[in-house]
């Protein structure tokens, strides 16, 4: 099975008209998040929160915070407070679409992503993730499309290549999903377009060889990965001749 990729993106934004000790609070609580302290941030910037439920910044890195500890719900109503302060806060309404996607709220989630371009027309994280939705959704003409705004903006934006890739292995198309798949490679060097160029050559070509050495590539990031060490096993076995 061809594997697939996500991204989160995290955004700053400035907040003003903060007294001394609530700009110390913030700090404070972005601090712990950035350190990956989300438990303690998360206590920090609900108290800012909850002094000043117009503050921004404190509202999103509380979601980032809530997000990273898998509090969808907490983490969705700290954005949601976002955009019902400032309505045009295109990165809001980007992590409520992941976070509506994550819920399987598939028709919030492209609401959501949808609100963000209308912000701003060229904003990747958005097209990017409205290329994830439509995957999940079987829509994948319309998941090539939002790649494809991806790439006219950003040539090296991680990840989109692999899904492009994916999308051209799923149609038959293998000489375009090799060429994605090597883009994605020199960008990331992502395991999961290691593992599906490894299942390229084992398949449509029989290069066991070039096969082998993609799956070894997915062991050094994944060395437990039982999958990749059975399918390493059958390569052996057809090089040996057996």
């Amino acid at each position: 099975m061809m594997k697939l990729i996500n991204i989160l993106f995290v955004v700053t934004i400035c907040s003003l008209g903060l007294s001394p000790a609530a700009w110390a609070s913030l700090r404070e609580g972005k601090e712990a998040y950035e350190q990956g302290y989300l438990n303690k941030a998360e206590k920090i910037l609900s108290k800012v929160a909850q002094a000043d439920p117009k503050n921004s910044e404190a509202l999103l890195y509380l979601g980032h915070s809530l997000l990273g500890q898998k509090k969808w719900q907490k983490a969705a109503e700290a954005y949601e407070q976002v955009t019902t302060n400032n309505a045009n806060n295109k990165e809001a309404w980007n992590y409520l679409g992941i976070i509506y996607s994550t819920m399987k709220d598939d028709q919030k989630a492209y609401v959501a992503f949808s609100r963000a371009l209308q912000i701003d027309e060229d904003y990747i994280q958005a097209y990017y993730n409205l290329g994830l939705l439509a995957m999940t959704m079987n829509r994948m003409e319309e998941a090539s499309g939002y790649f494809n705004e991806v790439v006219k903006r950003s040539r090296n934006f991680p990840g989109v290549h692999h899904h492009l890739g994916v999308l051209y292995q799923m149609s038959d198309n293998i000489g375009k999903a090799f060429s994605e798949y090597f883009k994605e490679i020199a960008l990331t060097n992502n395991p999961d377009t290691h593992y599906n160029l490894g299942l390229l050559y084992l398949e449509h070509k029989k290069n066991f060889k070039k096969a082998k050495s993609h799956f070894q590539a997915v062991l050094l990031v994944r060395p437990e990965d039982e999958e990749v060490k059975l399918r390493l096993q059958g390569i052996e076995k057809e090089l040996r001749g057996e």
